[in-house]
């Protein structure tokens, strides 16, 4: 049984904020949409060429265009956008009777300990509502896949049960480790713990975004909006690495990349790329992270 894609154009828009309880995939190319019930269910954002802006419970979340929104079933929320040519985006609607279904099976699995991972998770209040940077998890990747599979086949019909309920699964999967990392925050009240994980994950897509340029944490702190302190450590804490070890992985990921699939650049450009002041120092980390010289290793994959 296939899952329903619906096309949203100016002329069904309207069919945003009708209440439904069903697995629904929209595929979305218009110019203007305001919204009362954007969180009819579980459902994710992923804006791509929007600039939605989603108001919930009095709090303004603003995906960028490489980010992707989660959040709970939830009637106090608007969504609006506006633009002069239609934008694309994508949103998924989630019913509790599938995310049962997938739980269910997934805790089955000899492969996962969900024991104490409650299934009333995804409610409203439990889940806590947070941005995902589309190339920091396996249910990014899908988004993007899908977003590509719809910009070349505008006549795409519905989406496979298959795709559907593994993208259920990797998102059942992701929230797990998030659930487990939340209970570890060092913070009484639900709601203040919520807060922080949105805060965090708000933290984590902008150095995803900018991680070559090496921002400060100061700076990445206050996108956050949290102190330094609080901002350095709540990450450790929820992430089990520091702000600049989250940073530095991700350069030295980067220049692997680099070096092994892009022959043109030396070692010296790719030291440059990802921001450090001097060849020996890129060296060092890299020899440190992958036990190997950048030199080697690019020799290596020649």
């Amino acid at each position: 049984m296939k899952k329903k894609l619906i096309h949203i154009t100016e002329d069904n828009k309207h069919l945003y904020s009708k209440p439904n309880n069903s697995d629904l995939v929209f595929f979305s190319n218009v110019c203007e949409s305001y919204g009362t019930n954007p969180f009819r269910c579980f459902g994710i954002k992923y804006p791509f060429e929007i600039q939605t802006s989603y108001l919930i419970a009095g709090k303004r979340i603003e995906p960028k265009q490489n980010e992707y929104y989660i959040a709970a079933e939830n009637k106090h929320a608007e969504s609006y956008f506006r633009h002069k040519n239609p934008r694309k985006g994508i949103c998924i609607d989630i019913s509790p009777g599938t995310l049962s279904e997938v739980y269910t099976i997934v805790k089955s699995s000899e492969d996962y300990d969900l024991e104490n991972y409650l299934a009333n998770r995804f409610e409203f209040p439990n889940f806590p509502d947070h941005l995902c940077h589309v190339q920091s998890s396996r249910c990014g990747i899908l988004l993007e896949n899908l977003m590509l599979h719809l910009l070349n086949d505008s006549d795409l019909g519905d989406i496979s049960s298959e795709w559907f309920y593994d993208f259920v699964e990797q998102l059942i999967l992701q929230e797990m480790n998030v659930a487990y990392a939340m209970n570890d925050l060092n913070s009484i009240r639900l709601i203040t713990r919520k807060e922080i994980v949105h805060r965090l994950f708000t933290g984590k897509s902008y150095m995803d975004d900018c991680f070559l340029l090496n921002p400060s944490i100061s700076e990445v702190a206050r996108v956050s909006n949290l102190s330094y302190f609080h901002f350095h450590r709540c990450f450790r804490q929820f992430f089990n690495q520091t702000p600049n070890q989250y940073l530095q992985n991700k350069r030295m990921e980067y220049a692997w990349k680099v070096l092994n699939n892009q022959k043109e650049f030396n070692v010296s450009q790719v030291a440059i790329q990802c921001s450090f002041s001097d060849l020996q120092t890129f060296s060092k980390a890299f020899t440190k992270k992958y036990k190997i010289s950048p030199s080697k290793f690019r020799r290596s994959s020649l």
